[in-house]
């Protein structure tokens, strides 16, 4: 039980609240960014200068390109598949790992996949898997994240936007990689530098998060190697490394050897290698047509002949649900380093999430399983109203009554715009949910849009949200409400939950408005002036009520009755809130001069 002197104040007992720590991959807290030259003088000083003093390999004839294998040939189990892909910016850099696991065995390459893929998206919580390729010791490059290009990955903390995860399948501490595999990581990092114009030799600016004593993230600006390992990655602020041995040993020597490969085929070239870029949105209304701008970079040697066709298929998990998109010819021959735009009609597909796969075409036949150059997915939703939450700064902790300004960023990933004004405008909003009761408080103000809000942009809003006055574990949630209408959430569209806990603020002050004189054992009635001064409601209903009680102590301070009987508030009292209450006291059996102290007390806490 918790008490205050006769001072006139009273505080519940310090109660100790459930840790909860977000799983949404990066902590929301972030601090001013801080410039870099290098990530530090000797370890950068290393990378900078194996990548720049290495020979310049010689040219020699174009070659296509290794076909990458998809999602499919693996076997994925699309229904794990729980972490919608996100393309924060268009990637510069190539993170190379190995997975501490089996290598495959004899032929067990899709099991061993399929086994890191469960450990990342389930075991982990994750939703996918984290490494954006994985290759295998016979040299076949596979398709891991799911998204396309530009998908941030989870393989490296603080480095996951802006880079490719490569992850080669086994553990390489002391074992060598074989021929094949570092042949094949070359590769792959060739392919996709040849089409976001990248060298591997390079050591280009980049922008890493590292996380601070105070556990915040700060952005750290360097110029690392475009091609490292995942050891060089650090995330510890004032620290260079150490914090994993990946690739292990054995890859990581290879990174050289790695580098010469992947720029040798970056200048030698590939004879076809299409990139293509589009307007497609995030999402869209089921049924609708939409005309996509797709822009056709051409990254090869060889031109791109007029009358070949940009189209795309549609896959739902492992299904192609539409073989066959729209289609657009392009009208003119695309000599390399040459770009051309086209229109493709689109129409969107029925409520639910798709990758959108698109690739040339001759003559009805795709250039993946010809040529072997990249195809471009992009991840889309066919969808009614919907949110994706993308980040907020809710804390963990809070004061009974307070108010705290709250940022929250979120992208309409849904086929309906966001209307700012007019009929049922869609404002944000909040709601407390009691873990205890399931009791639920509705916030007390919502906060509009800035404007309209299309399918696929991102906004951020600021909403003052305040604290229940009673104090246990809360889950916060925030939502979209279109007003008079419905909440997103009751669309069955997952609002942003946050687990919190409220901690009491319980103060008062007392007025004794007559103290009467007892005879020894008498009990008698002392009218009490009770002010909430506080920001916490004193509850009298709930499970830990709060009640007026009283002690006696002798005038040298000893206590002669501490717990005394208790007397009802009669009904809650709100903070600023004044009630007179009469407690019945019983006076000591012993009579003397003794000193009568009256507070509040919170049972059972």
């Amino acid at each position: 039980m918790a008490r205050a002197g006769a001072t006139g104040t009273f505080s519940g007992r310090t109660r100790t609240w459930p840790t909860w720590t977000r799983t949404s991959g990066m902590p929301r807290r972030s601090s001013p960014s801080t410039t870099r030259v290098v990530n530090d003088i000797v370890g950068a000083a290393k990378d900078v200068a194996r990548s720049f003093t290495e020979p310049m390999p010689a040219s020699a004839a174009a070659i296509n390109p290794t076909r990458i294998l998809t999602r499919s040939d693996w076997a994925a189990d699309e229904k794990l598949m729980q972490w919608v892909p996100r393309y924060p910016q268009r990637v510069t850099k190539a993170v190379v790992h190995h997975t501490v696991t089996d290598d495959g065995g004899n032929g067990q390459v899709a099991a061993a996949i399929r086994a890191i893929y469960y450990y990342h998206a389930v075991t982990r919580g994750w939703g996918d898997i984290g490494y954006n390729y994985l290759v295998d010791k016979y040299g076949n490059v596979w398709t891991g994240r799911q998204g396309g290009d530009n998908t941030e990955g989870g393989h490296a903390y603080g480095w996951n936007k802006g880079s490719i995860g490569i992850a080669a399948i086994g553990t390489y501490s002391v074992k060598a990689p074989t021929p094949a595999m570092v042949a094949s990581i070359a590769n792959i990092i060739a392919m996709k530098f040849t089409q976001f114009g990248v060298q591997p030799y390079g050591a280009d600016p980049f922008v890493h998060q590292e996380q601070a004593r105070d556990g915040t993230w700060v952005n750290v600006s360097s110029n690392p190697p475009n091609v490292q390992g995942h050891r060089d990655c650090n995330y510890i602020q004032s620290q260079y490394g150490g914090q994993t041995a990946c690739p292990g040993n054995a890859l990581y020597a290879q990174l050289p050897t790695i580098r010469q490969m992947a720029q040798t085929a970056v200048i030698n070239g590939y004879n076809q290698m299409p990139f293509l870029e589009t307007t497609l949105p995030k999402a869209g209304y089921p049924g609708a047509n939409l005309t996509v701008g797709v822009t056709v970079a051409n990254r090869g040697k060889q031109n791109i002949p007029a009358g070949t066709r940009v189209s795309y298929s549609v896959l739902q998990g492992a299904t192609n649900v539409v073989p066959q998109g729209g289609t657009a010819t392009i009208a003119a021959d695309i000599v390399p380093g040459a770009i051309a735009g086209v229109n493709v009609p689109f129409t969107v597909p029925a409520i639910g999430n798709y990758i959108v796969r698109w690739d040339l075409q001759t003559a009805g036949t795709w250039w993946n399983p010809v040529y072997g150059s990249p195809v471009r997915e992009q991840y889309f939703r066919g969808a009614d109203w919907s949110v994706d939450w993308v980040s907020d700064n809710v804390p963990i902790n809070w004061t009974a009554g307070e108010t705290k300004m709250i940022s929250a960023t979120l992208a309409n990933d849904g086929g309906r715009v966001w209307n700012a004004a007019g009929a049922g405008p869609v404002q944000l909003g909040y709601k407390w949910v009691s873990n205890a009761t399931g009791n639920t408080f509705s916030g007390a103000n919502r906060v509009a849009l800035p404007g309209d809000v299309q399918p696929g942009q991102t906004i951020t809003l600021q909403i003052p949200v305040t604290a229940p006055v009673y104090p246990t574990n809360y889950t916060m949630s925030l939502d979209l409400y279109k007003q008079n209408e419905f909440a997103f959430n009751d669309k069955g569209v997952a609002d942003d939950d946050n687990n919190t806990g409220v901690s009491v603020d319980f103060k008062a002050a007392y007025t004794f408005n007559a103290t009467p004189t007892f005879t020894a054992g008498q009990t008698a009635s002392v009218p009490v002036t009770i002010r909430n001064i506080g920001n916490g409601t004193f509850p009298t209903t709930s499970s830990y009520p709060v009640n007026l009680a009283y002690h006696w102590s002798s005038a040298s301070g000893a206590n002669v009755i501490w717990d005394g009987s208790r007397t009802p508030l009669g009904a809650d009292v709100v903070s600023g809130q004044v009630v007179t209450v009469n407690a019945a006291v019983t006076a000591p059996t012993t009579g003397g001069s003794y000193v009568l102290k009256l507070d509040l007390v919170q049972e059972g806490v």
